[in-house]
Formats: C-alpha cells, sequence, structure tokens
C-alpha cells in the first residue's frame, strides 16, 4: 500500500462539462484475453464497447483548449456551430471545454487568468506569449456492467511530454453533474502541463439527457441519436418501456429526463469506484501506448509501483477523489489535492457539538447539506412568522400571504402542529431548530451591535493611499466583519461632536439594483437612540410620530387602493406604482406631443402626393388620352396611378424607416456606454440596448406609407380614369 499524501484547498476558485473528439480519431482495438502473465497489459473488465482515440497536433486542436487557445477560451463569445441542429463531435467537445473553463475559473485579467493561471502560464508558472496548445492523444470510453444502464464516461489525455520514465497521473473526476471535461480547468491543465496523463471520469452523473418526446439521447462522444439506434452506448436513455414511454409522453409532453437525476443508479454511491478505473484506464492506455512488447504483446511497463498518482479536483469531484483514496486497496493513490471537497462525515456516536449552552450529538445534526436545505425550503416560509420573529427588520421581506399559505399547507399534511398561523410558524421554526439549524440562522432578527448591509455597500470603501491613474482594489468582503462609525454633529457654537459605533455584519442581502443595494440595515432601538443623539433630547415617538412607515401590502393589486386610503387621511405618500405611473402620464404626454406633430407632417405629406399626382395627370393629359384610345380601361388608369402614388408614399416610408434605424442606431452607440458605466456603479447588469424597435414596427410603417399615399392619389386617379379620350388627345 503507498503511503498517502492529502493537501486540501480550500479557497480555489476553478472548475466545470463532456465532449468528443476530432482529428485523427480512431477506435483503439481490445487488448488480448487476461491469462496467467500477471504483467501483460490486460484490458480491464469494466470497460464497455471500443475505446475512441483521437491525436491532436497542438496547432489546429489540442488536448487542453481545443483549438481555441488561452485567447479563445477567455472570448465572451461560444465557439460556433456549422450547424447548430446537427453539431458534430469536435464541435461538442470544443464548447464543452469552452463552457467548463469558464464554469468557476475566473476568465478575466484582474481576476488572474492569463497571468496566474491560464494555457499560456507554463508548468513553472511563468507568462509566456504562446496560446498553451497541448498536442497528445485522447482516449474516451465507458465503464458498465454489460446492460448499458451505468455508462460512466472515462477518459485519458496523454501529453506528448508524457515520460515513461518518470511517469504521473492526475485524476480529474468533474464537479457537479457536469460531463467528462468538467475537471480540466481544476486539474487537467495542472497535470497537462507538468507532463502527466490526466484521468477524467463524469462519475456517472455526467450531463446525458434524454429527449422523450422525440426519443433522442446523446452517443459517447456527444452527437444525438434516436435511442433505439444508440441502444446500449447512449449516456443515458430512461428506464422506460415503449408503452410506458408514449403513456408519459402523452400525460406529460415535452419533457427530458437527466442522468443524474433519473438514472435510478445512485450514482454518488460509485464516485470513488469510478474516479479508481479512471486511474486505471489511464495505466492501461498508458501502456498500449508506451510499454513494452514482448512476443507482440504489450507489457505493463507504466505501474503504480513507479508512477506518482494524485487524485485532484474540486467540490463533489474532490469527494470523489477522496472517496477513491479510502477505497484504493491497490495502492493506485499517491496523494490527494482537492479544493472545497464536499464530503459527508460518517460521525462515531461519542462525538458531540456544542454551540454555546447547547450540546448536541453529532449524529443527530452532521447531515447531507441537501437535507439541511430540503428542510429549511419546506419549513422556512412559515417559520418566519414565528412571534419570536415579530420584531425582525427583514420580516418585511418575506410574503406573510405565502407565509399562511405554507403553514395551513403543512399543518394539513401533519408536518406542523396549532390551531393558528402563529402557533403553527412556532412548531415549524422549532423543527427547524430540532433538526440542526440554529437560532441565529433560522431567524431573520438583528441583536444588538449587529448590522445587514446592501451588497453595494462594500463600493463605498476606497484606499486613502490610491495614488492617481492607480487601480483601485476590488471592494472588501464585509460580511463577519466588524466596522467602525463615526457620527458627527455640531452644537450651538459650532463645535464638532462625535460618536463612534461598531457593529458587525452579520448579513449581506441579495441585489435588486435598488435603493436597498446602497441601505445599512439595523436595530430600531439603535435608530432611535442615534436620533435622540442627533437632536439633543429625548424623543417620544408616541407623541412625535416617526418620520418615515412602510406599509407592506397582502397584495400588488392592492396598493394604489391603499396608497389612496393613507393619502384620504393626510399622509404624503409613495410608491412603486405610483412613480410607475407617473413616468407613463410622461410618456403619453410626449406621445400625444410626438403623435400631433407627425400627424401634421403626414397631413403635408398627403397634400405633397395629392399635388404631385395632380401635376403628373396635367403633364400626362395626352398619354392617358392614348391608352384610353387603344383600349385601356377606367380601371387600367386608376391602377396605374394608384400604384404610383402608392410607390411614392412605400419610397417615401422606406426613407422614415432607414433615417430611424441609423437614429436608433446612434442612440444605442451612445447611450449603451452611459447606461453601463451607471449600472457598473450601481451594480447592476449592463443593458445591450437603449432604443429597441420590433420587428413589426417598421413592417407596419411601410404598410401605413404605401396606404396613405394611395389614399392621397385616389382623387387625381379618378380624375385620370374619367377622362374623356378625345378631349384628352386634344389637350396642349
Amino acid at each position: 500500500m503507498k503511503k498517502l499524501l492529502c493537501t486540501s484547498i480550500a479557497a480555489a476558485a476553478l472548475a466545470a462539462c463532456g465532449g468528443g473528439g476530432i482529428g485523427a480519431s480512431r477506435e483503439q482495438p481490445a487488448a488480448a484475453k487476461p491469462n496467467a502473465n500477471a504483467n501483460l497489459n490486460f484490458r480491464p473488465a469494466f470497460l464497455s464497447g471500443s475505446v475512441r482515440w483521437t491525436e491532436y497536433d497542438g496547432v489546429n486542436d489540442d488536448l487542453l483548449t481545443a483549438g481555441l487557445g488561452a485567447a479563445g477560451l477567455a472570448s465572451a463569445a461560444s465557439p460556433g456551430y456549422a450547424n447548430a441542429l446537427a453539431p458534430t463531435a469536435a464541435e461538442l467537445r470544443r464548447n464543452a471545454i469552452w463552457n467548463n473553463y469558464r464554469a468557476l475559473v475566473d476568465m478575466t485579467a484582474n481576476g488572474g487568468y492569463g497571468t496566474l493561471y491560464g494555457p499560456n502560464v507554463d508548468a513553472s508558472g511563468a507568462v509566456t506569449a504562446g496560446e498553451g496548445r497541448i498536442p497528445g492523444d485522447e482516449y474516451i470510453v465507458y465503464a458498465d456492467d454489460g446492460t448499458g444502464r451505468q455508462n460512466v464516461t472515462l477518459m485519458v489525455q496523454i501529453p506528448s511530454t508524457f515520460s515513461p520514465a518518470s511517469p504521473c497521473i492526475v485524476s480529474a473526476a468533474s464537479s457537479g453533474s457536469r460531463g467528462v471535461y468538467g475537471a480540466i480547468a481544476t486539474a487537467g491543465e495542472w497535470g497537462l502541463k507538468k507532463g502527466c496523463a490526466v484521468a477524467y471520469t463524469d462519475k456517472g452523473s455526467g450531463n446525458g439527457g434524454h429527449d422523450l418526446a422525440a426519443n433522442a439521447v446523446n452517443v459517447l462522444l456527444g452527437p444525438r441519436f434516436d435511442a433505439g439506434a444508440a441502444g446500449l452506448f447512449s449516456q443515458f436513455t430512461a428506464n422506460l418501456s415503449a408503452s410506458e414511454l408514449a403513456a408519459y409522453n402523452s400525460a406529460f409532453p415535452n419533457r427530458w429526463a437527466y442522468k443524474h437525476a433519473h438514472s435510478q443508479q445512485n450514482p454518488e454511491r460509485d464516485w470513488g469506484r469510478d474516479t479508481l478505473r479512471a486511474i486505471e484506464f489511464a495505466f492501461y492506455m498508458i501502456n498500449e501506448k508506451h510499454g513494452a512488447v514482448i512476443d507482440g504483446v504489450r507489457q505493463k511497463t507504466v505501474t503504480p509501483a513507479n508512477t506518482i498518482v494524485i487524485a485532484s479536483s474540486v467540490s463533489n469531484g474532490g469527494g470523489a477523489a477522496i472517496a477513491a483514496a479510502e477505497q484504493d486497496t491497490a495502492g493506485l493513490i499517491d496523494g490527494i489535492a482537492v479544493g472545497e471537497p464536499q464530503i459527508n462525515l460518517n460521525a462515531p456516536a461519542n462525538v458531540t457539538i456544542k454551540r454555546g449552552n447547547a450540546t448536541l450529538a453529532a449524529s443527530a445534526i452532521a447531515r447531507p447539506l441537501y437535507d439541511y436545505f430540503t428542510l429549511a425550503n419546506l419549513y422556512q416560509p412559515c417559520a418566519a412568522y414565528a412571534p419570536s420573529n415579530a420584531a425582525s427588520p427583514l420580516l418585511v421581506l418575506v410574503n406573510a400571504s405565502a407565509a399562511g399559505n405554507r403553514c395551513a399547507a403543512l399543518a394539513a399534511q401533519g408536518l406542523v402542529t396549532g390551531n393558528s398561523t402563529a402557533e403553527q410558524a412556532a412548531d415549524a421554526l422549532n423543527r427547524l431548530h430540532q433538526f440542526g439549524w440554529e437560532a441565529e440562522q433560522g431567524v431573520a432578527q438583528l441583536s444588538p451591535g449587529t448590522i445587514v448591509i446592501g451588497p453595494m455597500v462594500a463600493s463605498n470603501f476606497y484606499d486613502s493611499h490610491l495614488r492617481p491613474g492607480q487601480e483601485p482594489p476590488p471592494p472588501p468582503e464585509l460580511y463577519d466583519q466588524k466596522l467602525t462609525f463615526v457620527f458627527i454633529k455640531w452644537d450651538q457654537n459650532g463645535n464638532e461632536i462625535r460618536k463612534t459605533l461598531t457593529y458587525r455584519v452579520v448579513g449581506v442581502l441579495a441585489s435588486n439594483s435598488g435603493e436597498s443595494d446602497w441601505s445599512i440595515i439595523m436595530r430600531l432601538e439603535d435608530v432611535k437612540r442615534l436620533n435622540e443623539w442627533t437632536s439633543g433630547q429625548r424623543i417620544n415617538y408616541n407623541k412625535d410620530g416617526y418620520s418615515l412607515v412602510i406599509v407592506k401590502v397582502d397584495d400588488a393589486d392592492h396598493v394604489l387602493e391603499v396608497n389612496d386610503t393613507i393619502s384620504a387621511m393626510g399622509y404624503q405618500t409613495y410608491t412603486m406604482q405610483s412613480f410607475v405611473e407617473g413616468i407613463n402620464n410622461f410618456y403619453l404626454v410626449l406621445q400625444v406631443v410626438f403623435g400631433g406633430v407627425g400627424a401634421i407632417a403626414l397631413l403635408v405629406a398627403a397634400i405633397g402626393i395629392a399635388n404631385t399626382m395632380a401635376m403628373a395627370i396635367l403633364e400626362r393629359t395626352r398619354e392617358i388620352g392614348l391608352m384610353k384610345a387603344i383600349g385601356a380601361t377606367n380601371r387600367d388608369v386608376l391602377s396605374i396611378f394608384l400604384g404610383e402614388a402608392g410607390g411614392i408614399g412605400f419610397l417615401g416610408g422606406l426613407g422614415g424607416v432607414l433615417i430611424g434605424w441609423l437614429a436608433s442606431y446612434g442612440i444605442n452607440l451612445i447611450a449603451v456606454v452611459f447606461l453601463a458605466n451607471q449600472a457598473a456603479q450601481q451594480g447592476g447588469a449592463a443593458p445591450s440596448v437603449a432604443v429597441y424597435t420590433p420587428l413589426w414596427l417598421p413592417l407596419f410603417a411601410l404598410f401605413f406609407s404605401t396606404l396613405v399615399g394611395m389614399a392621397s392619389g385616389l382623387y387625381p386617379a379618378l380624375r385620370a380614369a374619367t377622362m374623356i379620350p378625345v378631349l384628352a388627345l386634344k389637350y396642349e
């Protein structure tokens, strides 16, 4: 058994889905069947089907970046598809690597991409001018028990720099439900740069999907096939008979089944086994490529005894690496280097956890995270309105009607007890505490000396020693930090008086791109004391009242009604609906003004068209007479001149549409930059457009302008159609 070295990287910010093959891709033949010679390189029995082998030259395509290079991975634009409805395996692989590189790795220069890590940073940490493409061989296959129900994807990348004289392997189990390329940025990059083979696995929870309505699935390299044609070699096919599938599609059309959720294989149970199998597969393929050949048979030249093997990844990929080490009875693994591993401890019965005055058995509260949040999602909406939470300043964020409905639903299922919403909410909160949620976690209540801040409050901090032109540091992380506030007032003589208070940040609000993003929430008692200190006298709130009261309405449809009721009581009110209503009224006035201007312009244009057509008819009187003399009917003449009038209107409308499009394009160029700067300052999302024109509008404008032209030319056209040919021919 090897001696195991374990390293946990707790603050890693790296990782992430699966792909196919390109270039010189071919099937790897199966090895000779096992015999008594243990030195022969036997094909592992768990491999299912042919091994797909692809050789990458490191120029047009490569192992690490799929040919994109460091710059291509950093591009905000994803790689395209020649035919998005039928992507090739190479295109799917390229997009998988692009997506997985970005999933957990900060791809910005300020975050360190291109300087601290990234394909262009070599194995020694030096920044190079190259794109970091790595040539080598890639082998991909399923591990299965012969049923096609498991089909765990295994993959090995062997760089051209791999040395059989000093071999090394890095395992890279995907995190989350990602495909086999899920750990290419977290573990794959490091291993390939060091010249190590990288052993990947999707842990049986990869991104295989079954389109139930079309009965279509993805195969090993990614392309989509009919489930029947794919057979046992789909990434995942739902375990349904033909009749069951038809019945389900009839009852629930347009649904998908996904491997991690619906495979019925409990893949988490075997993550350690799958990681070990990926390592075994790596040894097999390394020896198929580099092993000595005796009597035409490959030997095990590279073995666990002479190879450094590091199990690595992040999140539940890191958990898989730890599980593999625990299950490693063959001595494959030398060390572990994982970040933020997802693990569940099997705590011994004699271990207890003490928090404050409470002592709890570890077995009672050391539960999987999934269980904690499942229970919290179930009970918290109701528990928020427990009587002990009545003073919570954040209770206003919880919809009272929804909370009452949740309490009633829980009571109907026997999940809480109590005859009133308050009693049911108290019981829900108690159940959360018994399950392991602590009081400060389940109660939105501030204790003395604590505050909750908006997400943009940190942006108010700056470095007073910053020099002009120097890039400011990122905003500090304020959660669980103590902040010192200095309050200043002046007495009647102009003397400055200061008051210093310290608060601990116990929460940061989620961003809503509104006023709360910049707000600081503290206890009402603390606010009252500060107001009294500022005024220099005790405030009787029962007599003097409050400067602001926030009224929470049970339904958004009742806001304006409540607003009018409060206004009738003599109070000044403000609601977002009234603000929006004011904006709508403003734009209504603008619409009337510009509509009037447009109506005048339309009238002038109509008169112009009518005048133009009238003059054209006068100038072409003899031509009209000639047409009628040789057989043209009144309808023919009418159609000709109406068509000309409509054409004039259409050309005018087309010119207006083009001018409007150019104007909106120019406004977008200027306004989007301005709005993006505003959004950056306020922490919101930058808009992509400032002026949006729906497709129907220019089409309607062209139709309407043509119609106006024809209406304006109707009278002159009727005059032309009713001319007497003899008089028209005599006209001078």
